[in-house]
């Protein structure tokens, strides 16, 4: 395992958790700060899914389409814990 998995998983369960606890508060700028953290950490390691989820996430919060969020997110969701499961070291 590279030693910066861990550090990647544990990035990307803070910035979910923060993308989930902004769209309950209705604040769609922490949660565009948040998906965009997720596309970045995304983008550094190749995950390209993931990041063009999480971008589609950061731009319905741009756009404050409180619709779009409650449709997606649990899109992002799923795809940071399919990322996450498929990064863990195998035993």
């Amino acid at each position: 395992m590279r030693p910066l998995i861990p550090g990647l998983l544990a990035s990307l369960d803070e910035a979910m958790d923060d993308v989930r606890r902004a769209f309950r508060q209705a604040d769609p700028v922490a949660v565009e700060a948040g998906a965009a953290r997720i596309a970045a950490k995304a983008d550094n390691y190749g995950l390209r899914v993931l990041a063009r989820m999480a971008r589609c996430v950061e731009s319905a919060a741009r756009a404050q389409d409180k619709d779009a969020l409650t449709n997606i997110l649990p899109d992002l969701e799923t795809a940071v814990e399919r990322n996450k499961i498929a990064l863990q070291p195998k035993q």
